[in-house]
């Protein structure tokens, strides 16, 4: 292997563009183009994505036998709304979104959106309808404390 030197000039070799360059002016785009047009764009997927949680119940099949006739019924159940479902959804990664509720413009519909979803699970957890432990994990996962500590044998959340 031959070493590279400013009189060998080979493929490895790279010169720096000349001082006053406008090479800049040159390129078509400012980086990757936005995910969004616009924050109403944003808040407009995030609404696809509740609207989708609320139409696609999770179907549970459960045997119910009456007079001993035994019969399959299909039960909906409530869908958790998530954070990785919206970011799934919506086709961003958890940088990103946090990124997008620093822009101007967006952070009021960020909070919202983290809103919609804190109220759903916390009410239907609340409700019963889904695992409140579950719920307590999810929701602490962004605790800047960090996560919650599960309660040990026989002592009551709370106390």
């Amino acid at each position: 292997m031959t070493n590279r030197t400013k009189d060998n000039i080979g493929p490895l070799y790279f010169m720096p563009a000349p001082k006053g360059n406008e090479y800049l002016k040159l390129r078509k785009s400012n980086g990757t183009k936005p995910k969004f047009d616009d924050p109403e764009e944003f808040w407009d997927k995030c609404c696809e994505y509740f609207e989708w949680v609320e139409a696609n119940p999770i179907i549970e099949k459960r045997s119910i036998k009456v007079r001993d006739v035994s019969t399959e019924v299909e039960v909906n159940l409530v869908r958790p709304m998530s954070l990785a479902g919206l970011l799934e959804h919506i086709g961003l990664d958890e940088d990103g979104f946090e990124r997008i509720g620093k822009i101007d413009g967006y952070a009021y519909f960020f909070e919202r959106a983290k809103s919609v979803i804190y109220v759903q699970t916390f009410e239907a957890a609340a409700a019963g309808l889904i695992s409140p432990e579950d719920v307590a994990w999810e929701m602490s996962k962004g605790d800047e404390y960090g996560a919650a500590k599960s309660p040990k044998e026989g002592e009551h959340v709370g106390s």
